[in-house]
This record gives C-alpha cells, sequence and structure tokens, in this order.
C-alpha cells in the first residue's frame, strides 16, 4: 500500500514544523504558502495553487493563523469537489480558532 500523499496549506511556525516531520518520516507532502520564499527554503514540494494541491494529495492540513483567513479559503478555493479520478479527500484544521468561528463553519 503506497503512503498517503499530503498537503499543507500555510508553513510558518507551526506548519513548517509539521511539514518538515512528515517529509523527515519519509512521506511525501506537498504545500501552499502566499510566501513562495517560505517554500522554498523549507525544501518543501510547492504547489503552483491550492486547487493543484487539494487535487493532488489524499489528506489537507490547515495551519493558518485564525478564522478570518481560514474560512473564505474553505468556503472557496477548497470547495472543489474532487475528479472521477480523484476521491474526496480528507481536510484538518491545525491552529487554535476563535469559538465562535469554529461553531459556525461546522454546523
Amino acid at each position: 500500500m503506497s503512503a498517503l500523499r499530503t498537503g499543507i496549506v500555510g508553513v510558518g511556525q507551526m506548519g513548517g514544523r509539521m511539514a518538515a516531520r512528515v517529509r523527515e518520516a519519509g512521506d511525501p507532502i506537498v504545500a501552499y504558502d502566499r510566501d513562495a520564499e517560505r517554500l522554498a527554503a523549507g525544501g518543501i514540494e510547492p504547489a503552483g495553487s491550492l486547487e493543484e494541491l487539494v487535487t493532488a494529495v489524499d489528506v489537507v492540513l490547515l495551519s493558518l493563523p485564525d478564522s478570518s483567513i481560514i474560512e473564505p479559503l474553505v468556503l472557496t478555493h477548497l470547495a472543489i469537489a474532487p475528479g472521477p479520478a480523484q476521491p474526496a479527500n480528507e481536510r484538518f484544521e491545525c491552529q487554535v480558532l476563535h469559538v465562535a468561528g469554529g461553531r459556525g463553519r461546522h454546523r
């Protein structure tokens, strides 16, 4: 069985460390961050766009600072329906969210 291919959105303080640990464990990871220099410095395979990342991986980790950034991302860019060759993937948020923002998104 092949390893799950993981994608991460946001490779700052927390996301960069998570991505590095996945890579160090020998598992494939691809990342998207607005800061291309940050991606290059981490040696992580970059995705050209959020859409490219979502369609290329089995699991998407979100490591972003707050609900005001996460909500539009989830509701627009990550609401991409998988194609016939791409089964649905799992999405996980990996940060501290404001309680009200988290409740509104998970009803």
